[in-house]
């Protein structure tokens, strides 16, 4: 067996549609917080529409902290309810877990998620708050 084959299979190998939803999350990403707290969303009206399965959105909460200024990223989509499902990731000390706690959710200082009923203008200014903005992230960190 080739095992270089192989792991381009398993690990390097997506589906087109894959770059397909790239664009379109990157096309929804909100830099915030002076560039520091990336918000991408999609709403459930848009998945249909283009075909996306939750399944695709695997590890995409991770594309915004390749940018060197980006310490927080949240990806937030829409269920078949409406309800807002979001996962964060955060670089270095921040804790996104008492992040998403505030929210009802859970998880770890680096990984975590909740879920939301409200609608996403209030989920994002809650997250801004939540996460200090104005005072330039502090959450479990230093700030």
């Amino acid at each position: 067996a080739n095992t270089t084959d192989i792991a381009e299979m398993v690990y390097r190998s997506y589906p087109s549609k894959r770059l397909d939803l790239i664009a379109d999350l990157t096309t929804n990403l909100q830099l915030l917080c002076h560039g520091q707290l990336a918000i991408m969303t999609m709403t459930q009206e848009q998945m249909r529409s283009k075909g996306y399965e939750h399944e695709m959105f695997e590890d995409m909460v991770n594309l915004p902290l390749s940018a060197e200024m980006v310490l927080i990223s949240a990806l937030g989509r829409q269920d078949e309810e409406g309800v807002w499902r979001f996962s964060l990731r955060s670089k270095g000390d921040l804790d996104v877990g008492a992040v998403a706690r505030a929210f009802g959710g859970g998880g770890h200082r680096n990984a975590a998620g909740f879920r939301s009923q409200d609608d996403i203008e209030k989920i994002r200014a809650d997250l801004m708050e939540i996460v200090g903005c104005h005072d330039g992230l502090t959450i479990g960190g230093n700030g």
